[in-house]
């Protein structure tokens, strides 16, 4: 369940915290208890069913592997459970109606939210002490300060499983939130919410993994019958994020959600490129840093760990 500032209150997985986030005050309940090893990475078979279910079709996820008895004490573990499309399930499964199942290997960075926290949190550490935090284009690294914000996206369940970098931000003194920034691509660039009714919830991690929140927006923008550009946009608030008001983690969806191919880095530069040819007449200016976040999105190589900045 979440309330109505997209923060997960009833989660199974959580140790008995409470946290402030936006002005909600959130406590998280359940058996499981973190550990400082921080996640697991584990190779195994990720599992996608999809069943008919009146104008939609149900996705069940789970991903199963051996690597995760030690920890868990089952291979097997399940996220939420979504809805798609019907124009995105490929027509040989729509006429007539039949459930089909889609399984790959990959590896993917499973744990507790405490565990991945943890795991950000010394990257972001790691990243600042090597001092290889860089810039890209002829702005100079005074005008792009460093991004201390969630890097990553996070899909739920059981346990959580890391589904995408955090790549795009905006820079705080612009004033805009999620919603406006929304409204912009949708009024200026004609990104008309193609699925946006459909998309399933990614969660950032907040105050050292307590809190759990939710994307406030999505921004989309149909690119085929069954596929579309589609940013989840994630208000923060300042003591996470510093000089960055709002981030995005861009990237492409493929035909029915089951294939690991979302272009996250293509992603990136779509959206930058929105921003810096058409929102507003180009008024808006936009640049990359490295923030180390390019690998862990089961097996899928399309990013490169640089964070897109409007400014």
């Amino acid at each position: 369940m979440n309330d109505k500032n997209g923060v997960n209150t009833n989660r199974r997985q959580f140790l008995q915290t409470t946290a402030a986030v936006l002005g909600t005050t959130v406590v998280g309940a359940g058996a499981a208890t973190a550990t400082s090893e921080g996640p697991i990475t584990a190779t195994g078979r990720r599992i996608h069913k999809f069943v008919p279910d009146g104008d939609t079709y149900r996705h069940e996820d789970r991903f199963v592997s051996s690597d995760l008895v030690g920890r868990y004490g089952d291979k097997a573990v399940s996220f939420e459970t979504e809805e798609v499309p019907r124009d995105a399930i490929p027509a040989e499964y729509t006429n007539p109606d039949r459930a089909f199942t889609r399984t790959y290997r990959e590896t993917a960075v499973i744990g507790a939210p405490e565990e991945h926290a943890a795991a950000e949190q010394a990257e972001r550490e790691q990243l600042q002490s090597s001092g290889d935090v860089s810039t890209s284009g002829d702005v100079s690294t005074q005008s792009q300060p460093y991004y201390y914000g969630p890097l990553y996206v996070y899909k739920d369940g059981d346990q959580l499983v890391r589904t995408g970098p955090i790549n795009v931000g905006w820079r705080r003194y612009l004033g805009m939130n999620a919603s406006e920034v929304d409204t912009k691509m949708y009024n200026q660039a004609a990104w008309n919410g193609y699925w946006e009714g459909f998309a399933g919830d990614r969660y950032v991690l907040l105050d050292n993994g307590t809190t759990m929140k939710k994307q406030d927006v999505h921004a989309s923008k149909p690119t085929g019958p069954s596929s579309q550009w589609h940013g989840r946009l994630y208000n923060l608030p300042t003591d996470d994020s510093d000089d960055y008001a709002v981030v995005a983690q861009a990237h492409h969806d493929p035909e029915c959600h089951c294939y690991n191919d979302w272009r996250f880095a293509d992603s990136r530069r779509t959206f930058l490129d929105v921003w810096d040819s058409t929102i507003d007449d180009g008024y808006y200016l936009t640049d990359n840093i490295d923030v180390a976040n390019g690998t862990g999105y089961g097996d899928d190589d399309s990013s490169n760990g640089l964070f897109g900045v409007v400014y």
